[in-house]
């Protein structure tokens, strides 16, 4: 859908929105992120999965960016079935990120689940299981473990 190198990747896969974060979030990027939600919502009326990856290297969404997530989240949260969080950075500015994420989702419109993870492998049984039952639409674990690599290897 959008990519900028050394910044951030984003995809789709059915109706899953794909996000690889390479730096912290910008009001830019999430801009040009909020500029495909009205036809990925048209596209798929059974509602949208997402899933953020947050690199190794990148680090928390920055104050304008964290903003305009949380008014997108109020305008097309009710798109949304649910939502994974891959943290993949550790030590300090991990849980600098992990910080800035769960004071996001607490602001956030209660419309769907949100879940964080470490790594791809425990996020995709539970993405796997939320996304049917809010959705309505199968996929495998196996399946979406591949889908969620080829996007994090995409991302560069």
């Amino acid at each position: 859908m959008d990519s900028e190198p050394g910044a951030f990747w984003f995809g789709a896969w059915r109706n899953i929105n794909l996000l690889v974060w390479l730096q912290g979030a910008t009001l830019d990027a999430v801009s040009r992120l909020d500029r495909t939600n009205l036809e990925r919502t048209q596209a798929h009326p059974e509602k949208l999965t997402t899933v953020h990856i947050v690199t190794a290297i990148a680090g928390p969404p920055d104050p304008d960016a964290r903003d305009a997530f949380n008014t997108m989240h109020l305008q097309w949260g009710h798109t949304v079935g649910c939502a994974a969080v891959v943290i993949e950075r550790s030590g300090f500015v991990g849980v600098a990120v992990r910080s800035v994420i769960t004071g996001m989702v607490l602001l956030a419109p209660k419309h769907y689940r949100v879940k964080v993870f470490d790594s791809i492998e425990p996020a995709a049984p539970w993405l796997v299981e939320q996304h049917a039952r809010s959705t309505s639409v199968q996929t495998t674990e196996t399946e979406l473990r591949s889908v969620l690599r080829a996007a994090r290897a995409a991302a560069k």
